[in-house]
């Protein structure tokens, strides 16, 4: 069993934050990015925050600062979204617990094959701490790096991760239920403080879904997944099969949230 020192999820904290925002955002109008085609709102613009504060946390009362500058924007059916936060406490006049993560990704536009529909998407993260303290180390658990891939033993300072995602929307229909076959490939690479990113650990995740909705209806997409994962560790198996019954997918809409401090 892990402490709360071990998992800050079990752990408490106060925090007083604030934040300040500029903001512009439109919305651009498109379908089959999630939704089996209904319109969908996707934002897109740019935003620039501060955020600053105080928490106190295992002893420790220490201010915090950070930052993130957002920017997306469309080009002839596609949209690309850029993120870059960082983050850290001050102690002893000194900083700690200092983390930066990057992320971009890429919806391309949609491809009308007549029997089907396809749209492919990229996603790209980088994290890294430094002078890390008591928050806990990065993983690549689920959409940290690999999606279904839950270890504990895993853990690092620094992370690179790669998302490859194909959706097929086919014309299969039954009693008002359409279909969508999604290929997925996850990479990721997990090093420790004394290692370049590259060198660290390399882990692998494949995976086929199979989703359907009724846009008719209340209830949320449904989808069954295989995966499959070259390397494991504890216990965990090559293989896997999991079936969603809420599968809420939807498109982030607001580029203001309430402050938080960053997690990677």
């Amino acid at each position: 069993l892990l402490s709360p020192r071990e998992n800050l999820l079990y752990a408490n904290r106060q925090l007083a934050l604030a934040q300040l925002t500029l903001f512009r955002q439109d919305f651009y109008k498109t379908k089959y990015i999630y939704g089996f085609g209904r319109t969908e709102d996707v934002p897109y613009g740019y935003a620039v925050s501060l955020t600053a504060g105080w928490e106190k946390q295992f002893g420790l009362t220490r201010p915090y600062l950070g930052g993130e500058i957002q920017k997306s924007f469309t080009n002839q059916g596609t949209i690309i979204s850029l993120d870059v936060q960082a983050g850290g406490y001050f102690r002893n006049d000194e900083t700690e617990d200092i983390s930066v993560k990057t992320t971009a990704s890429y919806f391309s536009k949609l491809y009308d094959m007549k029997i089907i529909k396809v749209r492919h998407s990229v996603e790209l993260g980088f994290s890294k701490f430094f002078d890390r303290n008591i928050k806990n180390p990065l993983d690549i658990n689920n959409d940290n790096g690999i999606q279904g891939f839950t270890p504990d033993s895993l853990a690092g300072d620094s992370r690179l991760r790669a998302r490859i995602q194909a959706l097929v929307f086919t014309n299969w229909k039954l009693l008002g239920f359409n279909f969508a076959v999604v290929p997925q490939f996850d990479f990721a690479f997990l090093a420790q403080s004394n290692q370049p990113v590259l060198q660290g650990d390399f882990f692998q995740g494949y995976s086929l879904g199979l989703r359907t909705r009724n846009e008719n209806l209340i209830f949320n997409t449904v989808e069954l997944r295989g995966y499959y994962y070259p390397t494991t560790v504890e216990s965990l198996n090559h293989f896997r099969i999991n079936v969603t019954a809420s599968l809420r997918i939807k498109y982030p809409t607001t580029l203001v949230r309430a402050p938080d401090t960053l997690f990677n």
